[in-house]
């Protein structure tokens, strides 16, 4: 759903009218006007210079058309001559405009060049609603991305507070018991484990100090 800001209204919000199509009750007037100042919305942010005043005789020459959309999508449209000098160069800036849009998944239907340079009021309309309207989808996609980021980051605490804890201690009743042996070393023995008996010449080796027993490893290997 396209949604349309219009200054005659006293709502805060940026957009207003929420329509799939101008309603008939609306005069013909007045849907220029809304038209108009949502567009001229989007170029004060962008700070353009210029501001549309007669929406179908400014958007003929295509050059305030494609920073109206430049302002709506935030992305630059390519091919456009500033300052067309006849009627062709402001034709072709109409097109590049209608091709990037059609890049973009604007619906484009009934809508060409021509009647936009020629500026058949019908179809700058319908230009301008599904611009809004692309828009609009624009900014749904985005709270949802933002929801969806959101919710992630919440997941991720949440299991960082009670499965990591859990996981942690469900961890370390899998390790078996571990016993100090009663040599020098430091490193652990699994309580199970038998110590062998010592020969006396095993024993003897013990006495001058050569690590012969089951805790003498190789460099670099341990347990």
């Amino acid at each position: 759903m396209a949604c349309i800001r219009s200054k005659y209204s006293n709502d805060s919000s940026e957009d207003l009218y929420g329509i799939t199509r101008p309603p008939p009750e609306i005069h013909h007037k007045t849907i220029i006007q809304i038209y108009t100042d949502w567009a001229n919305h989007y170029l004060e942010k962008a700070r353009c210079k210029r501001h549309i005043q007669d929406l179908q005789v400014d958007v003929t020459d295509g050059v305030i058309l494609s920073d109206v959309v430049e302002a709506v999508t935030n992305q630059k449209v390519p091919d456009v001559i500033r300052k067309p000098k006849n009627s062709s160069q402001m034709l072709d800036n109409i097109h590049s405009c209608l091709v990037f849009l059609a890049g973009l998944g604007v619906s484009l239907e009934g809508i060409t060049a021509r009647d936009i340079r020629d500026g058949h009021l019908k179809s700058i309309l319908s230009l301008f609603f599904q611009l809004s309207r692309y828009k609009q989808q624009q900014k749904q996609q985005d709270r949802d991305r933002h929801n969806l980021q959101k919710q992630s980051a919440e997941m991720q605490q949440t299991g960082i507070k009670t499965v990591g804890p859990k996981h942690a201690q469900e961890s370390s009743k899998l390790l078996p018991p571990f016993n100090k042996h009663a040599g020098n070393t430091s490193i652990p023995i699994p309580a199970n484990a038998s110590t062998p008996k010592k020969t006396p010449q095993e024993k003897g080796k013990s006495a001058l100090g050569i690590g012969n027993g089951p805790h003498a490893f190789p460099c670099g290997k341990g347990v």
